[in-house]
């Protein structure tokens, strides 16, 4: 996980399986103010932080990629 500033975390995800990942759902709440984001997405990014250089429309077998919340 990377902990940028703010509200914006981002997850390094490695596809561990036999087929793409086309798509991603992440839920994240704050322990001390109960707040939550929802976040989908259909592409993930080659690195975290902004701006994205480079998105991946899927994630192979073996690829690794980021997932901004």
């Amino acid at each position: 996980m990377d902990d940028r500033v703010g509200w914006d975390p981002a997850f390094n995800v490695t596809n561990m399986g036999s087929v793409p990942y086309i798509s991603y759902y992440v839920t994240v709440t704050d322990t001390d103010t109960a707040m939550v984001q929802d976040h989908t997405g259909d592409n993930l990014d080659q690195t975290s932080g902004y701006p994205i250089p480079t998105a991946i429309p899927q994630l192979e077998p073996g690829m690794t990629g980021w997932a901004n919340a």
